[in-house]
């Protein structure tokens, strides 16, 4: 839970690599390989894009794919100051980190 989206996988020979998800570029799974994937987070990202992310899997095109879109961050903050949370949670919306 790193709140960061990527995909690990395992290649044949046991080595673990990772792949860097690209904005609505689905990316392919093969039923050979194992897979981690995390798919960020909604409203707390942590690399430094402030835009919400979400992931959809397509099980029959045995795909994942990772979006970012663009969210009024600002009411996210003014809530979380509003409920007497420290600041800090609040302006890291800004920054996405």
């Amino acid at each position: 839970h790193v709140h960061v989206p990527c995909v690990f996988y395992e290649t044949a020979a046991g080595t673990v690599r990772e792949l860097e998800p690209k904005n609505g570029d689905p990316i392919s799974l093969s039923p050979r390989t194992r897979y981690v994937v995390n798919v960020g987070s909604v409203g707390q990202p942590r690399d430094g894009n402030n835009a919400t992310g979400f992931v959809f899997y397509d099980e029959a095109a045995a795909t994942v794919t990772f979006y970012r879109l663009a969210y009024h961050y600002q009411a996210s903050a003014a809530k979380i100051r509003a409920a007497g949370l420290s600041p800090f949670f609040a302006d890291r919306l800004a920054r996405g980190h």
